[in-house]
């Protein structure tokens, strides 16, 4: 790196801790209508140079919170300091002026925000952002800028910088959004960065991507890292020291390897439970029960002890908060609970399951409900006004695969690969396809709305965002009755009722709108809407992407059970390849359009064929600090290519290590050219000889 220095530049420790920042005591309010509502409750912890520590808990923990209100952004939102204090290099944040307080926060403190599209201004260039922030703290002309811009672009992995420079932040694919995020944090060599939920929109290839780059970024400029995430994998992959929290407070701290192999209170242990993983197979998750507490009404004693299978009605659980104790497992690792000696770490199961479908019988095959042919789906662009169009988007391009009563198809990709698009089509709500969609045989492709409502109650969707798919104006029972009256099915006396219960809600949430109900509450909300109508094939389109781990265990538990009760065929839509091994009989992984591998989960998984889903595979981090393994990962380099320009020959030749001038040439069919069972569409396809440790690099 091109590094500009300044006198401010060089970091000098001065806490006893040797922590560059140190949160003590920390407490932040929120009035509300409800009362005050205390969102970090007596937070303390440091960070030292070089480190990286890793903030977790389900959302409303107070991790974001935390660090808003170190940083002083937290006035923005209503918030307040009620107190504790921020010493960075032993300096109380909380006590400085505003103009001091400005120079720290971008040149000695670094932030990068969860959403980069909200965070990047959209009427200024990325470069203009970036001279900007160099210039404000930093006294160099702009030619002296524009180069170190360039070269932090580059650094990050942003390709083409001397281009990218002058784009707008529309103009940047999600990755290189929050690449260029990273680069506005890091380009005055801060001594601290703080991540905010850095990878949760991202793919697995482009997390894996974003994870590299953050790491490049410490390495080159020696700054303490605090990475927020709710992603456990991430953590293991990672972190130095690790902070739990819940109910506003830190709940158990310590090492990486302590805290995920010997927790020592209940919460990291549900935690770990939740969390599904594709180096083992669990029939039947472990979620935490009920729900996080109101911050505003927290219960007394024990935060937790609510939702706690060990209070078994001890008094101390609910008469005395537990103070963080030593527990003697690592110098720094200590819990907040009254019988932490108790706790046992989770118990994982290696994958060990039958490659035979669960649906299918000892005699016979399950009923084939939905088979797709050959689908294409082009989608026409305008050229704006007096322009002609561009070449049509080929969202779909030649898919096949069928669909058996009471299995699960997952299919799998990055965004863009065109995997929603499928399932919208299968159901038909995507017109004018080629090829045939034959749903209990009758191609429905070219039905018209007429023909397609009466069998509109046998294919079911759930969409990824349970809020904007639910009528805000309407409540659960009216959401739910709804299409049950327009198909001319008597909803019963305690249908509704029936119907929440079956997905785990209380029948008083029948009269609650949208907006009062959790993310988890709304999504099961649509899953009951669904079943109201009680369907063959339900596509489930990215179901528990924006849910916490524990909710999103709970969700994929009541699915495998809905599915087990009715028989009915799941379409499995995600980006996330541990939930789509639990939840899948087979796999379909796409790229462009068009599948790349397809066959039994645990055949695609422990013998991928082609070199995409190894990359995807290899990407993906598991919750185990002692799987570390950055040698033999793959690293897929740039983003998925324009679908309405595709490469020719092989789509994904691209970004291959493998491709060949036959790659540019012919497409390559997808069959079974290795003869262990399953088809994948590469000239070239081999076996790792060791699961998710491939020694080619991109």
């Amino acid at each position: 790196m091109n590094h500009i220095m300044t006198e401010s530049a060089e970091v000098t420790t001065q806490s006893k801790g040797g922590y560059v920042l140190e949160v003590d005591r920390l407490v932040t309010e929120f009035d509300t209508p409800d009362g005050t509502l205390r969102a970090v409750n007596d937070v303390s912890f440091g960070v030292r140079p070089g480190e990286t520590v890793c903030i977790v808990g389900e959302s409303g923990s107070g991790k974001s919170t935390t660090m808003l209100s170190a940083l002083g952004l937290i006035k923005k939102d209503g918030g307040r300091i009620a107190g504790g204090e921020v010493r960075f290099n032993g300096e109380n944040l909380l006590r400085m002026s505003k103009e001091r307080l400005r120079r720290i926060r971008g040149r000695e403190i670094g932030m990068i925000f969860q959403d980069p599209m909200s965070s990047l201004n959209p009427v200024f260039t990325v470069g203009d952002q970036l001279v900007e922030a160099v210039r404000l703290h930093q006294k160099v002309n702009r030619a002296q800028a524009r180069k170190r811009a360039i070269g932090v672009l580059s650094l990050v992995g942003v390709p083409n910088p001397e281009v990218r420079f002058d784009q707008y932040p529309h103009q940047y694919s999600g990755g290189m959004r929050q690449r260029a995020m990273i680069a506005m944090a890091i380009i005055n060599d801060p001594a601290v960065l703080v991540a905010d939920e850095p990878t949760t929109a991202l793919d697995v290839t482009i997390q894996a991507q974003v994870l590299r780059v953050l790491a490049k970024a410490q390495k080159e400029t020696g700054s303490a890292t605090i990475l927020i995430t709710h992603d456990l994998g991430v953590v293991a992959e990672t972190a130095d020291r690790v902070l739990v929290m819940y109910g506003g407070r830190i709940i158990e701290q310590g090492d990486v390897e302590t805290v995920f192999k010997s927790p020592k209170h209940p919460y990291t242990v549900g935690l770990l439970n939740s969390q599904p993983r594709i180096d083992e197979n669990a029939e039947r998750l472990k979620p935490i029960p009920g729900e996080p507490p109101n911050l505003a009404a927290l219960p007394s004693g024990c935060v937790f002890s609510e939702r706690c299978g060990l209070r078994q009605g001890r008094e101390a659980c609910t008469s005395e908060e537990p103070s963080l104790q030593e527990t003697g497992e690592s110098a720094s690792h200590s819990a907040a609970c009254h019988f932490w000696p108790e706790v046992r770490p989770p118990v994982h199961e290696q994958e060990t399951i039958s490659v035979r479908p669960k649906s299918v019988g000892e005699n016979a095959p399950a009923e084939t409900v939905l088979e797709v042919t050959e689908l294409k789906k082009h989608f026409k662009t305008s050229g704006g006004l007096f322009k002609r169009g561009d070449k049509p988007v080929r969202a779909v391009d030649g898919v096949s695969f069928d669909l058996r009563s009471g299995e699960t198809l997952g299919l799998v990709g990055e965004s863009g690969s065109g995997k929603t698009t499928v399932g919208k089509a299968a159901l038909g709500l995507v017109g004018n396809v080629d090829g045939t969609i034959v749903f209990l045989g009758k191609d429905i492709a070219r039905y018209g709305r007429s023909h397609l409502r009466p069998i509109r109650k046998d294919l079911q969707m759930v969409f990824q965002d349970p809020y904007g798919s639910l009528d805000p104006r309407m409540n659960v029972r009216k959401i739910i009755t709804e299409p049950m009256w327009i198909h001319g099915i008597a909803p019963g006396e305690n249908g509704v009722e029936h119907l929440l219960e079956r997905v785990g809600l209380r029948a008083s949430i029948a009269e609650r709108y949208p907006h009062q109900l959790s993310g988890g509450q709304r999504q099961r909300v649509g899953i009951a809407r669904a079943l109201g109508l009680r369907p063959r094939v339900m596509v489930l389109d990215e179901p528990v992407s924006a849910l916490d781990v524990s909710v999103q265990a709970q969700v994929i538990n009541l699915l495998k059970e809905i599915q087990a009760e009715d028989n009915i065929a799941y379409l499995f839509v995600a980006h996330d390849l541990a939930v789509v091994h639990n939840m899948s009989d087979r796999v379909a992984i796409m790229y462009l359009g068009k599948i790349m591998e397809i066959g039994d989960r645990a055949e695609v998984y422990k013998n991928p064929t082609h070199p995409y889903t190894q990359a995807l595979l290899s990407a993906v981090p598991i919750p185990d600090p002692g799987a570390r393994d950055g040698e033999g990962r793959i690293v897929l380099k740039g983003d998925i290519p324009n679908p309405s320009s595709p490469p020719s020959g092989c789509v994904f030749r691209t970004r291959c290590w493998k491709a060949t001038e036959k790659c540019a040439i012919e497409v390559p069919a997808l069959e079974d050219r290795l003869g262990i069972g399953h088809p994948s569409a590469c000239h070239y396809p081999d076996v790792p000889q060791k699961n998710h440790s491939v020694t080619a690099r991109v």
